[in-house]
């Protein structure tokens, strides 16, 4: 007791100042083990820290993304996009052109779309294409020339030689003998066309004078093929629906049924002489042409 009776505040004061350089190093080192970035022990255990941002280093090459530390326990930062849908009155509108693709006309430009896969099957290439109705394609409004189905003549020499002289087979006679009517021919027809065209057969019976020939509506439907038919016989017809028949001079008639309710129904039509012919004259009406 007596030693420490003996010890001043001086002498203890030069001790301390002794050992400064170590407690201040043990102070240093307690600071930086507190608040220096790295891990320290905690309730939730190791915390890691994000080490500082890498300064940019002039010629060097820059790191991959991938090569960087990720911190454990630190957010994602996702980047957020933005997208411009463009000015409110954007409007796309299909344009009439078309070439290997399809071109939309937008405010904003033209937008070329590609063509659609090949798929092997042809019919479904052009949806658009039209049936072509020019020369050389189809042309289904065409009307069919009419043509004769039946044929009946009646004369008035009936029973006699008379009834077939100077009558091709197959033909259709129409004349006058001496002033009245002779032989008179009906026809059925078939087709669509409005004009009955038809020919003289060589064969028939010099005329002086004009040959007309009408073709008249026939009143009466139950007509058979026949040939030499006595005239009182022969099926009515209407005096009133008749049109005269137009001769060329290669021999072809033509006859405008246009105003005929029906040209081509079971009554069918009479090829009769009409007033004002020659006495005496004979035509063959031998085939239909076809134009």
């Amino acid at each position: 007791m007596d030693r420490l009776s003996d010890v001043r505040i001086g002498d203890i004061t030069k001790g301390l100042a002794r050992y400064r350089p170590v407690v201040v190093t043990v102070i240093a080192i307690l600071l930086m083990v507190a608040f220096l970035p790295g891990e320290r022990a905690g309730r939730g255990g190791l915390v890691a820290t994000a080490p500082p941002p890498a300064r940019p280093v002039a010629n060097a090459a820059t790191p991959s993304p991938a090569s960087a530390p990720v911190p454990t326990d630190a957010p994602l930062a996702v980047p957020t996009a933005t997208f411009d849908s463009g000015p409110p009155s954007f409007a796309v509108q299909p344009s009439g052109t078309f070439s290997t693709g399809r071109t939309f006309e937008s405010s904003s430009g033209s937008v070329s779309a590609p063509p659609p896969p090949f798929s092997g099957d042809e019919s479904t290439a052009a949806p658009d294409a039209e049936i072509s109705t020019t020369p050389g394609g189809f042309e289904a409004d065409k009307p069919t020339p009419l043509t004769i189905t039946a044929r009946l003549y009646a004369t008035l020499g009936a029973g006699t030689p008379l009834a077939t002289q100077d009558v091709p087979d197959k033909s259709s006679p129409v004349g006058n003998r001496v002033g009245q009517e002779d032989k008179r021919s009906y026809v059925r027809l078939a087709g669509t066309a409005t004009e009955l065209v038809l020919t003289e057969a060589p064969k028939g019976r010099e005329t002086r004078g004009p040959a007309l020939v009408r073709a008249c509506q026939v009143l009466d439907a139950d007509w058979r093929e026949d040939k030499g038919v006595a005239l009182t016989a022969a099926p009515k017809f209407d005096a009133g629906a008749c049109v005269l028949g137009i001769r060329a001079s290669d021999g072809v008639w033509s006859f405008d049924l246009s105003g005929f309710a029906s040209p081509t129904d079971s009554r069918g039509i009479a090829l009769t002489a009409a007033p004002g012919s020659d006495v005496d004259f004979q035509v063959n009406f031998a085939e239909i042409v076809r134009s």
